[in-house]
Protein backbone atom coordinates (compact mmCIF):
# COMPACT_ATOMS: atom_id res chain seq x y z
CA UNK A 1 0.00 0.00 0.00
CA UNK A 2 2.44 2.33 1.09
CA UNK A 3 4.33 1.51 -2.38
CA UNK A 4 1.24 2.41 -4.69
CA UNK A 5 1.43 6.35 -2.32
CA UNK A 6 5.09 6.42 -2.83
CA UNK A 7 4.72 5.50 -6.91
CA UNK A 8 1.15 8.26 -6.88
CA UNK A 9 3.43 11.28 -5.41
CA UNK A 10 5.96 10.41 -8.07
CA UNK A 11 3.70 10.51 -10.46
CA UNK A 12 1.99 13.38 -9.29
CA UNK A 13 5.57 15.28 -9.12
CA UNK A 14 6.11 14.37 -12.46
CA UNK A 15 3.22 15.35 -13.97
CA UNK A 16 3.09 18.96 -12.12
CA UNK A 17 6.55 19.43 -13.66
CA UNK A 18 5.88 18.51 -16.77
CA UNK A 19 8.93 15.58 -17.04
CA UNK A 20 6.31 13.60 -19.81
CA UNK A 21 6.60 16.09 -22.04
CA UNK A 22 10.32 16.46 -21.64
CA UNK A 23 10.53 12.76 -22.35
CA UNK A 24 7.93 12.77 -25.24
CA UNK A 25 10.44 15.43 -26.39
CA UNK A 26 13.58 13.62 -26.46
CA UNK A 27 11.89 10.84 -28.15
CA UNK A 28 10.67 13.11 -30.59
CA UNK A 29 14.73 13.70 -31.54
CA UNK A 30 15.33 10.07 -31.89
CA UNK A 31 12.85 9.35 -34.01
CA UNK A 32 13.78 12.53 -36.21
CA UNK A 33 17.66 11.04 -36.35
CA UNK A 34 16.08 7.80 -37.44
CA UNK A 35 14.03 9.08 -39.76
CA UNK A 36 16.72 12.08 -41.30
CA UNK A 37 18.95 8.57 -41.96
CA UNK A 38 16.39 6.59 -43.37
CA UNK A 39 17.60 5.56 -47.42
CA UNK A 40 15.59 3.92 -50.21
CA UNK A 41 18.36 0.83 -49.85
CA UNK A 42 17.43 0.43 -46.24
CA UNK A 43 14.47 -1.90 -47.80
CA UNK A 44 16.24 -3.36 -50.43
CA UNK A 45 15.92 -7.12 -48.63
CA UNK A 46 12.64 -6.47 -46.24
CA UNK A 47 10.20 -9.36 -46.61
CA UNK A 48 7.42 -7.33 -47.43
CA UNK A 49 8.79 -6.90 -51.23
CA UNK A 50 7.07 -10.38 -51.58
CA UNK A 51 3.68 -8.17 -51.60
CA UNK A 52 1.64 -6.66 -54.49
CA UNK A 53 2.13 -2.99 -55.30
CA UNK A 54 -1.68 -2.55 -53.85
CA UNK A 55 -1.07 -4.17 -50.89
CA UNK A 56 1.70 -1.56 -50.13
CA UNK A 57 -0.25 1.12 -51.47
CA UNK A 58 -3.21 0.34 -48.86
CA UNK A 59 -0.53 0.09 -46.08
CA UNK A 60 0.38 3.67 -47.42
CA UNK A 61 -3.02 5.23 -47.45
CA UNK A 62 -3.79 3.93 -43.75
CA UNK A 63 -0.26 5.80 -42.90
CA UNK A 64 -1.52 8.91 -44.06
CA UNK A 65 -5.01 8.55 -42.87
CA UNK A 66 -3.44 8.00 -39.68
CA UNK A 67 -1.12 11.14 -39.71
CA UNK A 68 -4.58 13.15 -40.65
CA UNK A 69 -6.36 12.00 -37.86
CA UNK A 70 -4.29 12.75 -35.52
CA UNK A 71 -3.74 16.58 -37.41
CA UNK A 72 -7.59 16.82 -36.96
CA UNK A 73 -7.24 16.33 -33.48
CA UNK A 74 -4.67 18.74 -32.90
CA UNK A 75 -7.13 21.51 -34.71
CA UNK A 76 -9.60 20.86 -31.86
CA UNK A 77 -7.38 20.95 -29.27
CA UNK A 78 -6.31 24.27 -30.56
CA UNK A 79 -9.57 25.63 -30.77
CA UNK A 80 -10.52 24.18 -26.76
CA UNK A 81 -6.75 25.94 -25.99
CA UNK A 82 -7.70 28.99 -27.48
CA UNK A 83 -10.76 29.60 -25.57
CA UNK A 84 -9.84 28.55 -22.03
CA UNK A 85 -6.97 31.09 -22.68
CA UNK A 86 -8.64 33.98 -23.07
CA UNK A 87 -11.58 32.72 -20.56
CA UNK A 88 -8.54 32.42 -18.12
CA UNK A 89 -7.21 35.73 -19.16
CA UNK A 90 -10.67 37.74 -18.60
CA UNK A 91 -10.59 36.11 -14.90
CA UNK A 92 -7.19 37.15 -13.84
CA UNK A 93 -9.27 40.04 -12.29
CA UNK A 94 -9.83 37.97 -9.40
CA UNK A 95 -6.17 38.22 -8.10
CA UNK A 96 -6.35 41.70 -8.86
CA UNK A 97 -6.57 44.44 -5.51
CA UNK A 98 -10.22 44.64 -6.54
CA UNK A 99 -10.79 40.72 -6.99
CA UNK A 100 -12.76 37.93 -5.15
CA UNK A 101 -8.48 36.99 -3.60
CA UNK A 102 -7.15 40.49 -3.69
CA UNK A 103 -8.69 41.52 -0.86
CA UNK A 104 -7.60 38.73 1.11
CA UNK A 105 -4.40 38.30 2.95
CA UNK A 106 -1.24 38.29 0.93
CA UNK A 107 -1.20 34.33 1.63
CA UNK A 108 -4.06 33.78 -0.24
CA UNK A 109 -3.37 36.28 -2.73
CA UNK A 110 0.11 34.59 -3.67
CA UNK A 111 -1.24 31.32 -3.69
CA UNK A 112 -4.36 32.50 -6.49
CA UNK A 113 -1.50 34.11 -8.13
CA UNK A 114 1.18 31.14 -8.33
CA UNK A 115 -2.29 28.48 -9.50
CA UNK A 116 -2.92 31.40 -11.71
CA UNK A 117 -0.27 31.57 -13.70
CA UNK A 118 0.63 27.96 -13.66
CA UNK A 119 -3.00 27.32 -14.96
CA UNK A 120 -1.90 29.96 -18.03
CA UNK A 121 1.45 28.83 -18.66
CA UNK A 122 -0.11 24.85 -18.74
CA UNK A 123 -2.34 26.13 -21.04
CA UNK A 124 -0.30 27.81 -23.77
CA UNK A 125 2.06 25.30 -23.54
CA UNK A 126 -0.31 22.73 -24.58
CA UNK A 127 -1.05 25.26 -27.22
CA UNK A 128 2.60 25.21 -28.59
CA UNK A 129 2.79 21.34 -28.23
CA UNK A 130 -0.50 21.29 -30.61
CA UNK A 131 0.86 23.83 -33.00
CA UNK A 132 3.66 21.47 -33.00
CA UNK A 133 2.23 18.50 -33.97
CA UNK A 134 0.45 20.48 -36.13
CA UNK A 135 3.01 21.52 -37.81
CA UNK A 136 4.88 18.58 -38.36
CA UNK A 137 3.17 18.18 -42.12
CA UNK A 138 5.30 16.41 -44.11
CA UNK A 139 3.56 13.55 -45.14
CA UNK A 140 5.23 10.88 -47.69
CA UNK A 141 3.64 9.12 -50.76
CA UNK A 142 4.97 8.08 -53.37
CA UNK A 143 5.75 10.27 -57.13
CA UNK A 144 4.57 9.71 -60.08
CA UNK A 145 7.55 8.11 -61.76
CA UNK A 146 7.07 5.62 -58.64
CA UNK A 147 3.18 4.73 -59.39
CA UNK A 148 4.30 3.59 -63.03
CA UNK A 149 5.30 0.09 -63.17
CA UNK A 150 8.92 -0.08 -63.42
CA UNK A 151 11.17 -1.99 -64.94
CA UNK A 152 12.53 -3.39 -61.35
CA UNK A 153 9.62 -4.22 -59.37
CA UNK A 154 11.73 -4.48 -55.83
CA UNK A 155 13.05 -0.57 -56.26
CA UNK A 156 9.88 0.38 -57.06
CA UNK A 157 8.30 -1.39 -53.98
CA UNK A 158 10.91 -0.03 -51.30
CA UNK A 159 10.17 3.43 -52.08
CA UNK A 160 6.44 2.80 -50.88
CA UNK A 161 8.19 0.90 -47.89
CA UNK A 162 10.17 4.13 -47.45
CA UNK A 163 6.94 5.88 -47.41
CA UNK A 164 5.23 3.64 -45.23
CA UNK A 165 7.95 3.79 -42.53
CA UNK A 166 8.45 7.46 -42.93
CA UNK A 167 4.71 8.39 -42.32
CA UNK A 168 4.89 5.59 -38.94
CA UNK A 169 7.72 8.02 -37.67
CA UNK A 170 5.90 11.39 -38.84
CA UNK A 171 2.86 9.90 -36.86
CA UNK A 172 4.76 8.89 -33.73
CA UNK A 173 6.10 12.05 -33.44
CA UNK A 174 2.83 14.13 -34.08
CA UNK A 175 1.30 11.65 -31.26
CA UNK A 176 3.52 12.16 -28.61
CA UNK A 177 3.18 16.17 -29.03
CA UNK A 178 -0.48 15.90 -29.28
CA UNK A 179 -0.09 13.92 -25.98
CA UNK A 180 2.18 15.79 -23.99
CA UNK A 181 -0.47 18.67 -24.93
CA UNK A 182 -2.99 17.01 -23.76
CA UNK A 183 -1.38 16.05 -20.53
CA UNK A 184 -0.65 19.90 -20.21
CA UNK A 185 -4.35 20.57 -20.88
CA UNK A 186 -5.22 18.29 -18.05
CA UNK A 187 -2.95 20.31 -15.71
CA UNK A 188 -4.51 23.73 -16.61
CA UNK A 189 -7.57 22.24 -16.31
CA UNK A 190 -6.57 21.14 -12.42
CA UNK A 191 -5.48 24.32 -11.99
CA UNK A 192 -8.43 25.97 -12.64
CA UNK A 193 -10.39 23.50 -10.62
CA UNK A 194 -8.31 24.43 -7.70
CA UNK A 195 -8.27 28.00 -8.18
CA UNK A 196 -12.20 27.75 -8.17
CA UNK A 197 -12.37 25.68 -5.15
CA UNK A 198 -10.10 28.45 -3.53
CA UNK A 199 -12.56 31.04 -4.75
CA UNK A 200 -15.37 29.87 -3.74
CA UNK A 201 -13.72 29.20 -0.69
CA UNK A 202 -13.16 32.63 0.31
CA UNK A 203 -16.28 34.27 -1.03
CA UNK A 204 -18.17 31.96 1.98
CA UNK A 205 -15.91 32.50 4.72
Amino acid sequence: MLDREIKWCIDFLRELFFVPAWEAYRANQKVQGISEGCQYSDFDEDPRLEHEKEILMDALQVSIQRIEKIEGKATSSLIGIGLLISLLAGASWIVSTDGVLGKQGIEVRIGGTVILIYAMFSFLLSGILALQAYKIDMVYGPTLNDMLPPRDSANGKNRYLFCIEQNERMGTMRSNRLDSSLKCLRNGMVAVGLLTILVTVVALL
